[in-house]
């Protein structure tokens, strides 16, 4: 990693500092002429992040036909339920414990770093202790009640173990993101990948596996991995109830604003097909639903940069300022521009081909709506990277500010113009509250860089 520190700069003075700083910020494909050697990619923490979530969606795609194509669509339904309640326990977690700890760790070291790790260790058993109860007072419920089909009492019960092993899965890999350390990361989900798929595809093999099984087998995975990966490192962990309760304030305060703007963000991209399912009906809403499927391809690349993203720049905001910081989130955000902006470009020019050849022919004729979507990647993308820049510098409640504007103007603007332009004029809509929250976190996050400044603040 290079640094904006003068101590540190490269021959050459600050203009080779600056180079050296946009580097590190853009993946060298897109700095440099030739195509990057292997031992560039090994090394590059973006292109290792990218590689990370990329691994992660795929992972969880392929879980997903393997259960759909040997369980059924009914047994599919129901893992479609139990991975939103993942979801959910997994947001909760990045943004209450996790997300704090990427940014405060970068001001601590030695026993204070082991003290305050072992306090995020103590919250991440808080948490996944409070899932599993949860969802054994939800399979006692099903069991009384006696009403629906008998196993989901027992695919509640088998939630008390997948929720809080997929937790401490999660735990240790965003522990790595913090330290910045993307191949431990890379290294740990693809144990998981193979672990993962490797077992559910011998139990379709011998015929064996189910919904429950499918389940047994991802709980005991991610259990695994999770586990021995923190017992690998437990030497970082110092665990004492008064710290952790002190640190737990101070998370709590920060993360809030982290947790209410992901819930905004995720109801800001299911509003739309909610209301269409309503104004337009199921037809309509299920091709919607289609063509904005193919520009979610994009999910890899944004969600990988915002896991390297907001270590780096709480990293470089400790070492060298806010202008350090400013320097790698504007660097972070043209890139992704003009990434989504090539996008957007194919999705104009093939989006026809790739909804055909994706989901049939019964899709063709919306081409133009898939385009539409590849456009919203570009507004989605900027307001990631600059929403990551806000929180690193500790304004967290403009997260969540930026996303209900957006979330507010959807919504305002769905029904008038699906009514007059059906899902064109929907994807308009979300169009439209995509750029306003993308406008909001720029001039955000520009104001306070300019607050900064005047207040003559290091950096």
């Amino acid at each position: 990693m290079s640094s904006t520190d003068t101590s540190l700069a490269p021959p050459g003075g600050k203009a080779a500092a600056r180079t050296a700083d946009f580097e590190d910020v853009v993946p060298p494909c897109l700095t440099q002429l030739r195509w990057p050697r292997p031992r560039d990619l090994l090394r590059s923490p973006s292109l290792l992040a990218l590689a990370d979530q990329g691994l992660v969606s795929a992972t969880r795609f392929a879980t997903s036909i393997i259960i759909g194509r040997f369980c059924g669509p009914s047994e599919l339904g129901q893992y479609a339920v139990v991975f939103a309640i993942l979801l959910l326990a997994l947001c909760t977690q990045e943004a209450v414990v996790a997300r704090p700890y990427t940014i405060y760790r970068q001001h601590l070291s030695g026993p204070a770093l082991r003290l305050y790790s072992g306090s995020v260790l103590a919250h991440h058993g808080v948490f996944a202790c409070t899932f599993a109860l949860l969802a054994c007072a939800g399979a006692g419920t099903l069991h009384l009640a006696q009403d629906g089909p008998a196993h989901l009492s027992a695919v509640m019960l088998l939630m008390a173990a997948l929720v809080p092993f997929t937790l401490v899965w999660d735990l240790a890999r965003r522990l790595a993101f913090a330290r910045l350390q993307m191949g431990h990361a890379v290294l740990l989900d693809l144990t998981l990948a193979a672990l993962q798929l490797g077992g559910l595809l011998v139990l379709a093999w011998l015929g064996s596996l189910s919904l429950i099984t499918a389940m047994a087998v991802i709980a005991a995975v991610t259990g695994l991995v999770g586990v021995a990966t923190i017992a690998l490192r437990r030497h970082e962990f110092l665990v004492e109830q008064a710290a952790a309760a002190r640190d737990w304030s101070r998370n709590w305060s920060f993360g809030r604003w982290v947790l209410a703007g992901q819930i905004a963000g995720t109801l800001h991209g299911y509003a739309v097909p909610w209301v269409l399912t309503l104004t337009l009906g199921a037809k309509l809403t299920g091709i919607f639903v289609a063509a904005q499927t193919i520009a979610l391809l994009t999910n890899p690349l944004i969600l990988g940069l915002s896991n390297w993203l907001a270590p780096r720049s709480a990293q470089e905001l400790t070492a060298t300022g806010h202008r350090g910081a400013a320097r790698v989130v504007w660097g972070a955000t043209a890139a992704v521009a003009v990434t989504m902006a090539a996008f957007a470009l194919a999705t104009m020019i093939f989006g026809e081909l790739l909804l055909v050849l994706v989901f049939g022919r019964q899709y063709a004729g919306y081409g133009a709506l898939v385009g539409l979507f590849g456009i919203c990647t570009i507004p989605w993308g900027i307001a990631t990277s600059v929403s990551t820049g806000l929180v690193a510098l500790g304004r967290t409640r403009a997260l969540f500010q930026g996303t209900v504007s957006g979330l507010s103007a959807t919504l305002a603007l769905v029904v008038p113009l699906s009514l007059n332009w059906q899902l064109t004029g929907a994807a308009l809509a979300l169009l439209a509250g995509s750029t306003i929250s993308a406008l909001y976190f720029l001039i955000t996050f520009h104001g306070e860089l300019r607050r900064l400044e005047r207040s003559g603040a290091p950096g």
